[in-house]
């Protein structure tokens, strides 16, 4: 939990050198502004999109009778492996004039919409299907069934999934910068890139930090206090889409090139035309880092998160809400934020692991632990 407040306590620490109408000054602005409802338009957006079609996606693959509805789900889950910024690309090749709010709306929406999916398919696993037809025995109607049983059991994990949504929008930089849309990510960047004096892209980021505080407050409200039952459900009913079965086929294939055949196909073009130029060795050299590095940083914050778990469920205290809920601040700070904090902090303090394999592991700590 204390790694994910480094980047926050370096924020501090650099406003506090800034005067009090310096600041004022670079807070209070139209630009400011601007970019508080560019980027909460977006997040807002992109959240509710991204828990619609993964929820849906989710519901499909676990619920419905639907044929290659497995395949269909293993594809619901991959556009996780593409990076933003790739994709971004790969649309542009295909569509040059591709930009604006509606382009980084679309990027941002299939590339989250699998953190959805992950959560809802797991919570509908772990629901025992016998209470909607307990409740369509009683004479209540699907829409009912769904309203009053399956979404109060499925809630919670669609809310989360949204707001990991919500924040990776807040924090993504790759996308929004290649497609030109103006969030506080690409100000904070572009405010690092313009100038050595870091006040006024810290004062930026001070402003993100409130904004994802903001979005946090709503998600607990949203979310509520209740909990599905954590044993798997002793059946899982099948659900008979009659008619709605080509339909639902069709738009998850849809989906499904939207997210992945666009980037993948670009990918392949762009692999094809530069084949013979490609230097393997360095190549096939930085394939291993990142594997090494991906499953060390997963199997770090794997275990990181299982113990904050435990601790903030097992032991219910205002204490350890407020630290639970702190873990999510990083989440939503640009990687560039980040990154300059645990400079600032290896430097500081431990400057034994400046530039080594375990300060890029506590990064990856920091910004993946929710």
């Amino acid at each position: 939990m204390l790694i994910s407040l480094i980047p926050l306590v370096y924020l501090l620490v650099r406003v506090a050198t800034i005067g009090f109408s310096e600041l004022a000054g670079l807070i209070f602005q139209t630009r400011t502004l601007e970019l508080i409802i560019n980027s909460l338009s977006l997040a807002v957006a992109v959240s509710v999109s991204a828990v619609l079609i993964g929820s849906m996606q989710a519901w499909v693959a676990v619920r419905s009778n639907l044929p290659g509805r497995k395949i269909l789900s293993v594809l619901a889950a991959l556009p996780l492996a593409i990076p933003s910024y790739v994709a971004a690309y790969a649309w542009i090749a295909v569509i040059p004039g591709f930009s604006g709010f509606f382009a980084a709306w679309l990027l941002l929406t299939v590339g989250t919409a699998p953190l959805v999916y992950l959560a809802v398919s797991a919570a509908l696993v772990r629901f025992d299907a016998g209470t909607e037809e307990v409740a369509q025995s009683l004479g209540a109607t699907k829409f009912q069934v769904f309203r009053r049983v399956t979404w109060p059991n499925i809630r919670t994990a669609a809310v989360s999934g949204g707001l990991l949504s919500a924040l990776y929008v807040l924090s993504d930089f790759g996308a929004v910068s290649i497609v030109r849309y103006d969030t506080f990510t690409r100000a904070i960047y572009n405010a690092y890139r313009a100038s050595f004096d870091r006040n006024q892209a810290a004062a930026l980021a001070l402003v993100l930090v409130l904004v994802t505080v903001l979005v946090l407050y709503f998600e607990s409200k949203a979310r509520g206090q209740k909990f599905a039952a954590g044993k798997i459900a002793s059946r899982l009913g099948l659900v008979e889409l009659g008619a709605w079965k080509a339909p639902l086929f069709l738009l998850l294939l849809a989906l499904a090139t939207v997210s992945l055949l666009v980037p993948l196909g670009s990918l392949l073009r762009w692999s094809i035309e530069g084949f013979g130029f490609v230097d393997w060795v360095g190549v096939l050299g930085a394939l291993a880092n990142s594997v090494g590095l991906a499953v060390s940083g997963g199997l770090l914050t794997s275990f990181a998160a299982l113990a904050i778990a435990v601790l903030t469920i097992r032991h219910r205290r205002k204490l350890t809400s407020v630290l639970e809920r702190s873990v999510w601040l990083t989440h939503a700070t640009p990687g560039i934020v980040v990154a300059l904090s645990l400079v600032f902090f290896s430097n500081q303090v431990v400057p034994w692991i400046y530039q080594t394999t375990l300060l890029v592991l506590i990064a990856y700590l920091a910004l993946f632990l929710p």
